[in-house]
């Protein structure tokens, strides 16, 4: 439109009709420019979700038209036609599937065209890229054919129910926390990023194990949470504990690793794997994933949404992040506080109440978890003071008060890559559990340095005793036989002696006689003793 026929134009609010909503919102941005306020801070203060760039030019039109350039022109230029007809919607659908990596402003671009020669009504870029963000959601799916995509992310479901119990089936999987931590690596602080593997209960929804990793999950992380869920918990606000019947989990190599799958079958757990890249079988753990962000992940310093998710934003404010272990806590008291205690949406009931009420509870011994879980080391170690023991840098000294009593005895280590804190040492011979050491200076070793000097000095003052009294025992014992074989000696003697006449009364044979008597009353008197 010129200017001359804009200056002609007359603002009617009865002939504005649904643009009156549109007019005013753009004299209320303009009048608060006029008042001093800058574009930013109008737009802000109205609530509008428009660019500065977009205010000033709004302000510069009604300086130099008046009201008048505050109208939308699109309605007096022609452009009130309809422009997205059905055919141009077609052009537009063709050139979209047609070319699956093109965005909206090459698909603008050649619907223009496509338009111009066929005489059609020419859409702008931006009501073509408003189009196809308006597009429902499993339209998009399907770009290029990825009907795939559609049917695991869009497809209508309808929910099964596959437990009648507690315990009956554990939901596993793993995801990326997105929550930065710090770990101390060379005396410095460093942002990690964490992995977090979970155990859901089917039936009940409460949560039976968790473990947390600073490296993305693999078959010992799921280890240590099997463990965590199996085993009663060290908290014990925290009841959900036993063996699930089945275990359903994704087909990924760390699920169906032979370490993990063999280790549930010593346990007696059947493992019910998803479909190939079917994620969603599993959706009820999927989904406590953002319940876990949402409830308490984006409390906690370091969260991605509010700090950044690169290493770089990280690090500038690394001195405000939790270490994995008071994450791993912080989780741990929201699972025990409020996940459990509150009503579950799906189920009605509190989630730690219902598995209470309903769990077929089947709690195996801390030896065989153990034995099913942890790697094996093929090596045969003697026992010592302290075992020393590293794998990929990883380990130390390791203690515990049994190592005394078994010292020199031939083990082998047993022991869980993702958790080295502690070891299990099995007899090379028999297979039999013998102790279960700490890791030095770890900060959660019960034992300390000064414990194993204490213990050391204990048991060399216990084994100085019994050295001593094995020494007198064998001292009493050499006596008793010394005397025992005077005895035998000197019976000898007499009895290759011929026997004496009636009337002999020779002395040297009553001298005999009581040597004979002394010696038998003396070893009879040892032996009592």
């Amino acid at each position: 439109m010129s200017r001359e026929e804009l200056l002609k134009l007359r603002v009617d609010p009865v002939a504005l009709g649904e643009n009156l909503e549109e007019f005013a919102l753009r004299f209320q941005v303009v009048s608060l420019i006029k008042q001093g306020a800058t574009a930013r801070e109008a737009l802000r203060r109205l609530g509008v979700d428009r660019t500065p760039q977009w205010a000033t030019k709004l302000m510069r039109r009604y300086r130099e038209f008046g009201e008048k350039g505050l109208l939308d022109l699109r309605r007096y230029n022609g452009a009130s036609k309809v422009v997205m007809t059905p055919e141009v919607q077609s052009i537009i659908m063709r050139f979209w599937h047609s070319i699956p990596a093109a965005g909206a402003p090459k698909v603008a671009s050649l619907a223009k065209k496509e338009c111009t020669r066929l005489g059609l009504p020419v859409p702008s870029t931006s009501t073509v890229k408003a189009y196809l963000e308006s597009l429902p959601e499993a339209v998009k799916l399907t770009r290029g054919g990825r009907f795939d995509t559609y049917d695991k992310q869009a497809a209508p479901t309808r929910p099964a129910k596959f437990t009648s119990y507690a315990n009956q089936r554990f939901q596993a999987d793993h995801t990326r926390l997105d929550i930065w931590a710090r770990h101390l690596i060379d005396g410095k602080w460093e942002p990690v990023e964490l992995w977090l593997t979970v155990l859901l209960d089917d039936y009940s929804r409460a949560i039976a194990g968790i473990a947390i990793s600073k490296e993305t999950a693999n078959s010992w992380s799921i280890t240590r949470t099997l463990r965590h869920a199996f085993l009663p918990k060290v908290d014990s606000r925290w009841r959900v504990h036993g063996i699930c019947d089945v275990l359903q989990c994704d087909r990924g190599a760390d699920f169906m690793s032979h370490a993990v799958t063999a280790a549930l079958g010593v346990l007696g757990v059947a493992i019910d794997p998803d479909p190939p890249y079917y994620p969603n079988s599993k959706g009820k753990v999927e989904r406590w994933f953002l319940t876990l962000d949402h409830g308490c992940l984006r409390g906690l310093p370091g969260h991605m949404e509010a700090m950044g998710r690169s290493r770089g934003a990280a690090e500038k404010q690394v001195h405000k992040l939790l270490t994995p272990e008071q994450i791993e806590r912080e989780i741990t008291e929201w699972i025990v506080n409020e996940y459990h205690v509150r009503t579950h949406s799906a189920t009605d009931r509190k989630p730690i109440e219902l598995w209470e009420e309903t769990v077929h509870l089947r709690t195996p011994t801390e030896d065989e978890v153990f034995r099913a879980l942890m790697r094996m080391e093929d090596r045969v170690r003697t026992i010592q003071p302290v075992i020393q023991f590293t794998r990929d840098g990883n380990g130390g000294s390791y203690w515990c008060p049994e190592l005394l009593e078994q010292y020199q005895r031939s083990v082998r280590v047993a022991y869980n890559p993702e958790d080295m804190r502690r070891i299990a040492l099995f007899c090379d011979k028999t297979g039999e559990f013998i102790a279960e050491p700490w890791l030095l200076d770890h900060p959660d070793c019960p034992y300390s340095r000064d414990d194993v000097k204490r213990h050391a000095n204990r048991y060399r003052r216990g084994l100085v005793q019994r050295i001593r009294k094995y020494a007198q025992e064998a001292e009493a014992a050499q006596a008793e036989a010394k005397a025992t074989a005077e005895w035998e000696e000197g019976r000898k003697i007499v009895s290759a002696t011929p026997a004496p006449s009636a009337v002999s009364a020779d002395p040297e044979e009553d001298e005999v006689k009581a040597i004979l008597t002394s010696m038998s009353k003396r070893h009879r008197r040892n032996r009592r003793q």
